[in-house]
């Protein structure tokens, strides 16, 4: 009678469907505000950086992050106006005619490109603003930040929905 019980427990468990997305939460643009602002605060909290080294920092920074940004919105512009549909960043080539998919491999080319360069652009500026080990200590941070907001944003089960944050590469 027991494993009986038990088995309509585990089926009612798994009989009532479930809602993949919640109403409630803030559209994706939102969340990738929020996710900024906590890598923000866990930045600032765990570099220590002096208030001369902080106030140019932070300058470079945000101009970093602005630019990305604007690639990122760019290129999303891009899909939407050649109606090019991606599934978590993935392109079906299948559905594509052959010469929107080269229009798509050559504009995301030139995106990979142009991230790189700001990433260049800013380890440069990095290194004339901050002694060698906070710009180590800085990407060490960032790659830290992703792993550590990846485990606060999953679930018991290591499913969840994904992060919302941007992609670098």
């Amino acid at each position: 009678m027991k494993r009986i019980i038990l088995l309509f427990a585990i089926l009612g468990a798994f009989a009532f469907p479930t809602k993949a997305q919640n109403d409630d939460m803030p559209a994706s643009g939102a969340d990738c505000h929020l996710v900024g602002e906590m890598k923000r605060q866990y930045i600032h909290d765990s570099l220590q950086l002096t208030e001369k080294e902080a106030e140019k920092f932070w300058v470079k920074y945000n101009k970093m992050e602005s630019a990305e940004m604007e690639l990122h919105e760019s290129f999303r512009k891009f899909l939407e106006d050649n109606n090019i549909k991606s599934v978590r960043g993935k392109v079906n080539f299948k559905e594509l005619p052959a010469d929107k998919a080269v229009a798509f491999l050559e504009r995301k080319m030139k995106f990979k490109s142009d991230m790189q360069a700001l990433e260049n652009s800013f380890f440069s500026d990095m290194k004339n603003i901050l002694p060698h080990e906070k710009i180590v200590r800085y990407y060490e941070l960032e790659g830290n930040f992703k792993k550590e907001a990846l485990k606060k944003f999953r679930n018991k089960d290591g499913q969840g929905e994904p992060l919302p944050m941007k992609k670098r590469r």
